[in-house]
């Protein structure tokens, strides 16, 4: 039944909406809610970011500076970038769900229609903060 949902607002919404990467990547971290440990399948830093990813875009860096907020940042940017390329190759639009779905899914996942519930839901958490970021920027 979500997943419905989620397809339909999904049909609902402009594919040529423009992702504001920044504050992507604040409702992201927002989202991770970091408590200052790693996480159980390795995940380090402000965005819980996996020893591949780090691996995939901060090559020559130590994983242990994923802990340091600038550097994980700038890892971030990076991934939300890739990712948003990669749905693009694959035929999907690059929408915020989609690539908030894609953050926490992973790429196949969000792609194949394999990711699990909990992963819809953090995309539509992440959308919600996003949103509630835009609105307050506008006061």
């Amino acid at each position: 039944m979500i997943r419905a949902a989620v397809i339909f607002v999904l049909l609902v919404v402009s594919a040529h909406a423009a992702v504001d990467v920044d504050r992507l990547v604040d409702a992201l971290r927002e989202r991770e809610e970091w408590n200052g440990r790693d996480g159980a399948h390795g995940e380090r830093g402000p965005w819980q970011i996996t020893p591949a990813v780090w691996r995939l875009h901060m090559p020559g860096i130590s994983f242990a500076e994923a802990r340091c907020v600038a550097v994980a940042r700038a890892c971030a940017v990076k991934h939300v970038n890739y990712l948003a390329a990669q749905l693009e190759a694959r035929g999907v639009a690059p929408l915020l769900f989609n690539i908030a779905l894609a953050w926490n899914a992973g790429i196949n996942g969000s792609t194949r229609g394999t990711a699990p519930e909990r992963a819809y839901h953090f995309a539509v958490a992440v959308e919600n903060i996003y949103h509630a970021r835009s609105r307050s920027q506008l006061r």
